[in-house]
């Protein structure tokens, strides 16, 4: 067992073996075979080692990467005499062709020292342990980082929001807004200044800051208002500024927040914006502004672009949205999984080629071996390809120039760019594989087309710097609702290109104009790609065509984009955005008056407008007029569509967001004091239900309110479902999406149509639930949720899945481990709600299939089945007939809790007895069993049995009014509520209805006695059908002979063992998350045992003995011609392990099959049956059975 390293162990490190021997502890074992000699090599997986080193006086820790190899990626150096360590492991990828990075992590041996102590290292230290090769990127967690600076930068924020001057009070959504611009520009300032570019001074925002300060000048307007929209965005040199780089528009050009507010500033005199300014510049410099993409550094106080990533997902505010910051290893396998597959399958269509993998077409195995490990280096990067004879040039120069630099990617959720951020890493490493193979071909075997673009690379600084470029540009796009989300989304962009931006100001190339490939918008509201058509069916609206438009906003995009001067590019933005304003006022028109006559009254272009409608046809004109994206991938927000307190009420109160909930609701009833807000506040919640209202309206969605077995299922119309639905129309046939999206999507009953359409319109290719375990640290560890991945076309006939997976690591060897799982076990395993089996293992997925060959519980054309009731009396409605003392009631009422399996009361097991009883009484005011005979007379199933098997519908008369003139004319008298025989009028089945899957059992049923009630946590199958065959049976009274038993007495008790079968149970565990859903039930699948088949009388046998023990089963035991009740605990158990070995055996299951079900039970502390003994009984019993 490993045990904890200390601080004296750390301490102590003065040689290699000290370090070894700490390590030791974590369970990593020495391999003295391998290393050389200033190294000891420790084994932490079987096929994962750490190399301890020991640098000589110049060298550190960058200076041994060439030792790493596919096993060996982690060094942990010590240097300046064993005074420092420092952690540099190689970045693990999903393939090889592209760059290697590498992480950092240092601390020095004095920090412990004395009896102290440096907990969050030593925390990193013992997160490491054998045989989890994954483990050591605990010590590259940026999570106390991120924790201090956006703590530090929120509380800034806040307090800044607050000085805003030139903005009204009521716009504290525009004075938020400016604010993030002002800290969105220094942050990246910081960054270009660490890397000598703003006048070849690392201190030079704080140096200019002071220097204006002591010369009593406004800092802002004599100096950051030049230096943004004049130096940095113009090109114009000013005197006093330095050499000081161009860097375009975009991040430097006047924002929407300043032109409708020329005036505004931070401070109300000069004196208070220059304190400001310095508090913010204060700051910033207290960290280290860490560039290197390459190299990341996790230290105290440093600052990469990437940890910066990790704060602005905070600072968007999600978690209030329903959205959540994913994991790196999450965004980098759903871009890989849907790029890749892309590519490769443009190139192999075009070209008829066979390409498996992207590391294929470069020459690269798949099996890395040390040899493999050898890499190109370009500056900063480093890319992988084979030998160059080993490649096709056709083959690359195809893929590079037809379908790499065409590809569009988008992340309609876009937040603060994570999602595209993981796509540009994916696609920079294919770019830099192919502008490496051009490099190293001969020049005789380069085309023009190849020398062109090395040209083009030359005059960019770099390789890699290139490649973003032309990825930021040409690839990646993004829509978000929240304007703060856009920005931040765009500066993350920008700043993945600092680190290859030259370290010359004069050499740096303009930032890219990337205003049209992220925008503002809601990206559920609006027209995809199907054109409104005019009266006469031709695609046209108001004056021009819709090609005319098409080309009229490409055109100004483009000349946007390659503007070269803040001027013309904003020129071309402000012209592109007035066609686009003049196209989408048409749009909402046409859009408002669909909604208007499909129903919705109140509906009119303004209110599109205020709900952010974004019209794809219009904001990606080229896009959608080449038919969508290539690739679709993101995190949609989780939840329900809703109001928003935080959204509203930071207009009025900038700190909202940062009050806790009491403090939220102070103010909150503070500001509705104000009429004029509370009518605000008002309209925006009805500005909430019109949303709601147009998602039930609009015809984009069509899969959101399904039908599941005969009952609709009302839309939720929560925002994950919808974004769904939105990509079908947003991305290209030949396209691919990968979705991260709850648990219910996968599982629940309002999700069964868009699941249907992933199996019919799609090509489903992996499934990845998991169970979260902290990998979102902001929502509860049990939540469930998955990753989606489909082609969009074709159909699917097979699909990858692995579900209740609670780490990331499998997203490395999902190839390894996810099932296989065929179409029929997609279709069979739940025919009327397409619920995806939750298998976390092909072995599962084999045994379901097997399982699922049997028909379903509802299937009527078999000798029985379940027709179930799950709310015979509900408690809150119904309890004024209940009494508390036995004494005082004539009959009990039953819960959940007052059954087991095979046990209806406290004899058997140590289970709860009634809480309530009820009186015999003819009054259903008083009367449990009076108020079940009313319902279900008020609910007509005989009336209606009546009425449709005479013909009723023949006539022009009401059910009632024709079923009693029917009854009249037969028997003299209507239908009475004495006509109706209730359920507890029989034997039956009664089952728990609150379950879970980690429970000792999941599925809980019993034959209950006659007499009894049920309370909704007891559900039961009804005991009959109404059949009728002729009017004769109509002259009797009551109408009792209309029902007929659906069980046999031997079949209920066949059926009842069915149920509690491990086999069933094994089934149940995979739908089953808190409750037993009642078509989840229906849908399962039990054999249909009856007299004549195998195993019938083996199995009923054995059931009667088990549960008719007692007074109450004495008639029972009379009808069945006698039965010798067992409650003794070993003979039951020996009867149960009989039953269950005998189910499985009816259930088909092979000895592997059997085995794997009792393998995989989940087993319980302190339990009443299922330990491990009597799983070996079971197994045992099964044998001597076959």
């Amino acid at each position: 067992m490993e045990q904890q390293i200390t601080a004296a162990d750390v301490a102590g490190w003065t040689s290699l073996k000290d370090i070894s021997t700490s390590l030791q502890k974590r369970g990593l074992v020495p391999r003295e075979d391998l290393g050389e000699d200033d190294e000891l090599v420790m084994e932490l997986d079987e096929d994962q080692f750490v190399s301890i080193i020991e640098a000589g006086p110049t060298q550190d820790a960058k200076s041994f990467t060439n030792r790493m190899t596919y096993r060996r990626h982690t060094n942990l150096v010590s240097t300046n005499e064993f005074e420092e360590f420092t952690f540099i492991s190689r970045r693990r990828s999903f393939g090889e062709a592209g760059r290697i990075s590498y992480q950092q992590f240092s601390f020095n041996r004095s920090d412990f020292e004395d009896g102290g102590s440096h907990f969050s290292v030593l925390d990193k230290l013992n997160e490491i342990e054998y045989g989890d090769g994954q483990s050591v990127q605990a010590l590259y967690d940026t999570r106390e980082v991120v924790k201090e600076f956006y703590t530090k930068f929120e509380s800034l924020r806040t307090d800044l929001v607050t000085e805003v001057a030139g903005i009204p009070d009521d716009r504290g959504d525009a004075k938020q807004r400016y604010v993030q611009v002002l800290m969105d520009r220094l942050i990246f300032l910081y960054f270009i200044q660490k890397n000598n570019l703003l006048n070849f001074n690392t201190d030079y925002l704080l140096e200019k800051h002071t220097e204006y300060v002591d010369e009593g000048e406004d800092v802002y307007e004599e100096f950051f208002n030049p230096l943004f929209f004049e130096v940095l965005a113009d090109n114009k040199q000013a005197e006093g500024f330095g050499t000081v780089p161009y860097l375009n528009g975009g991040l430097f050009s006047t924002t929407p927040v300043e032109e409708e507010f020329p005036e505004v500033t931070l401070g109300e005199t000069t004196e208070e914006t220059n304190e400001l300014f310095g508090e913010i510049l204060e700051f910033l410099d207290e960290w280290n502004w860490h560039v290197d993409e390459q190299l990341d550094i996790v230290e105290p106080k440093n600052l990469s672009p990437e940890i910066l990533g990790h704060i602005f997902e905070q600072t968007v505010n999600q978690k209030e949205m329903g959205a959540y910051y994913t994991p790196a290893e999450i965004t980098d396998y759903m871009a890989r999984e849907t790029i890749h597959p892309y590519l490769l399958d443009q190139l192999n269509k075009g070209l008829g080629t066979s390409y498996e993998s992207i590391d294929e077409l470069f020459g690269l195995g798949s099996e890395t071996d040390e040899a493999a490990d050898v890499a190109i280096a370009d500056g900063g990067a480093v890319a992988q390809i084979g030998a160059v004879d080993s490649i096709q040039r056709e083959h690359v120069e195809t893929l590079y120039f037809e379908h790499l630099q065409e590809g569009r990617v988008i992340d309609p959720a876009v937040g603060s760019g994570a999602f595209l951020l993981a796509a540009q890493d994916v696609l920079l490493d294919i770019y830099l594989s192919c502008l490496e193979y051009f490099e190293a071909l001969p020049a005789f075997e380069r085309t023009p087309a190849i020398e062109e673009a090395l040209e083009e690379v030359k005059h960019s600084g770099s390789k890699t710097l290139f490649a973003k470029r032309e990825i930021i540009l040409n690839n990646l796009y993004g829509v978000d609702i929240d304007d703060g989300a856009v920005e931040i989304c765009k500066l993350r962009l920008w700043l993945s290109m600092v680190a290859d931006i030259e370290n010359d100001p004069d050499d740096v190339e303009p930032l890219p104009n990337i205003d049209f490939n992220i925008r503002q918008g809601n990206s559920l509201i609006g027209y995809i790609d199907k054109l409104p058509s005019a009266s006469d069916g031709a695609t046209t609206f108001g004056d021009f065509s819709v090609q005319k438009k098409f080309e009229q906003v490409i055109e100004a995009v483009h000349k946007h984009r390659a503007a070269t001067t803040s001027s013309d590019a904003a020129n071309w933005r402000r012209i592109a955005e007035e066609r686009m304003s003049e196209y989408r006022s048409d749009l909402d028109e046409d859009l408002a008056q669909r909604l208007r006559d499909a129903g919705m009254e109140d509906m009119d272009a303004e209110t599109l407008r205020e709900f952010d409608s974004f019209h794809w046809i219009v904001e990606f004109a080229e896009v959608m007029d080449d038919g969508g994206f290539d690739v679709v991938i993101g995190n949609p927000p989780w939840e329900v569509l809703s109001p928003n307190r935080g959204d509203f009420f930071s207009k009025y109160d900038e700190r909202f967001r940062t009050y806790n909930a009491d403090r939220k609701d102070e103010v909150e009833e503070e500001l509705l004091a104000d009429e004029s807000i509370k009518s605000e506040w008002e309209e925006y919640q009805r500005g909430m239900e019109q949303r709601a209202e147009y998602f039930n309206t609009a015809p984009d969605y069509n899969l959101q309110s399904p039908s599941v077995n005969g009952r609709h299922v009302a839309s939720e119309n929560d925002l994950s479902a919808l974004f769904l639905e939105r990509t079908f129309g947003l991305v290209s046939a030949s396209g691919w999406t990968s979705l991260i999206l709850p648990g219910f999507v996968f599982t629940g009953a309002v999700a069964k149509d868009l699941r249907q359409h992933l199996l019919d319109e799609t090509t489903l290719q992996t499934t990845i639930g998991f169970e979260n375990n902290h990998i979102f640290d902001q929502i509860h560890g049990q939540y469930r949720f998955g990753i989606l991945t489909f082609q969009n076309s074709g159909e699917t006939e097979r699909v990858n899945g692995v579900f209740a997976q609670t780490s990331t690591d499998t997203l490395q060897t999902i190839e390894e481990d996810a099932a296989y799982i065929p179409r029929r076990v997609l279709e069979s395993y739940s025919p009327n709600a397409v619920i995806f089996p939750s298998v976390t293992s092909q072995e599962q997925a084999d045994t379901l299939d097997s399982i699922l060959q049997h028909p379903t519980i509802a299937d009527r054309e078999q000798p029985w089945w379940g027709d179930l009731v799950t709310k015979e009396l509900h408690e809150p409605t119904d309890k004024g007939r209940f009494v508390e003392e036995p004494e005082l009631g004539d009959y009990p009422i039953y819960g959940g809790g007052n059954i087991y399996q095979f046990t209806h009361d406290t004899e058997i097991y140590d289970i709860d007895g009634p809480n309530y009883w009820s009186v015999d009484s003819k009054d259903p005011d008083e009367s449990a069993r009076s108020r079940i005979r009313q319902k279900a007379f008020n609910k007509g199933y005989l009336k209606k049995s009546i009425y449709s098997t005479f013909d009723g519908n023949d006539t022009s008369k009401s059910q009632k009014a024709f079923v009693n003139d029917l009854l009249e004319s037969v028997r003299g008298v209507g239908l009475e509520e004495s006509d109706v025989l209730p359920d507890y009028t029989e034997y039956r089945i009664g089952y728990r209805n609150v379950a879970r899957a980690t429970d000792e059992r999941t599925m809980i049923a019993a034959i209950v006695p006659k007499g009894i009630a049920c309370l909704e946590t007891l559900q039961s199958f009804r005991p009959y059908e109404i059949v009728i065959d002729n009017k004769e049976q109509l002259d009797s009274r009551p109408l009792h002979n209309c029902y007929n038993r659906i069980f046999s007495d031997e079949e209920l008790f066949v059926a009842v063992a069915l149920l509690n079968s491990i086999p069933f149970d094994f089934l149940m565990r995979t739908k089953i998350d808190t409750h037993i859903v009642k078509y989840k039930l229906e849908e399962s699948q039990v054999p249909r045992l009856t007299d004549g088949d195998e195993w019938f009388e083996f199995i009923w046998t054995r059931a009667t003995r088990l549960n008719c023990y007692g007074d109450a089963f004495e008639e029972m035991r009379e009808r069945l011609g006698g039965v010798d009740p067992v409650t003794e605990e070993d003979e039951r158990r020996q009867l149960r392990a009989e039953i269950d070995a005998a189910a499985f055996h009816a259930y088909r299951l092979g000895p592997e099959e059997m085995q794997f079900v009792l393998d995989d039970f989940h087993l319980v502390d302190n339990p009443r049956l299922m330990d491990r003994e009597y799983l070996e009984m079971v197994s045992e019993q099964y044998h001597e059975l076959a």
